[in-house]
């Protein structure tokens, strides 16, 4: 008579009787073995509306019946519920202001020891600043103090004549222009001929 666990009792009577907990663990055991090859899907899956799917998923291909993406909108108001300021008006007073602002920076900057080509950029740069924001008084008033400091720097001649001829003043552009043309220099030719497209 042999001996050993698979001969006792108690494998005899699991066997023949085995616990409800062993049962269920069994049968949802066979059911994950089972699932993927009887083709079931999953019922959160398979009972979601196709409205509720988008967008697809990562690398999914974009099919003619997905919905389509309305653009994004402006933000009219601030985060904090105000509107957005309108744009500065130029007065006279504003580009006088300007004026004064460009002196005084030029001179200090000249007397602290800054070599003049420096300056003019520096003046270049605001002046391109104001320039993108459509306040051409204030930007040719820096224009034409950076061009007088370095007679030489061709984009701030460049920038004073595009300037002038936003502002509809053709001599004043036309002046600028004659400057770049007897400076003959590589840059100054390449301005004329983007002048000579835009202006």
């Amino acid at each position: 008579m042999s001996t050993g666990f698979f001969s006792s009792g108690f494998f005899s009577s699991v066997i023949s009787k085995p616990p409800p907990a062993m049962v269920i663990a069994t049968l949802v055991w066979a059911a994950m073995i089972l699932a993927p090859t009887l083709g079931c899907k999953d019922s959160a899956s398979a009972t979601k509306p196709a409205a509720q799917q988008w967008p697809p998923r990562l690398g999914a291909p974009i099919s003619s019946k997905d919905p389509p993406r309305s653009p994004p909108r402006r933000p009219t108001h601030r985060p904090n519920g105000k509107k957005a300021p309108e744009p500065i008006r130029e007065t006279a007073e504003l580009v006088v202001r300007s004026k004064d602002e460009a002196q005084r920076l030029t001179r200090s900057l000249l007397d602290s020891g800054i070599a003049a080509r420096e300056v003019t950029a520096v003046a270049d740069i605001r002046g391109h600043r104001l320039f993108r924001r459509q306040h051409y008084r204030r930007a040719l008033a820096w224009f034409e103090i950076g061009a007088n400091v370095d007679p030489s720097y061709e984009p701030c001649i460049y920038n004073a004549a595009r300037t002038a001829a936003k502002l509809g003043d053709r001599d004043l552009a036309q002046r600028y222009l004659e400057r770049l043309r007897k400076l003959n220099t590589p840059m100054s030719k390449r301005r004329l001929k983007r002048a000579a497209r835009e202006l």
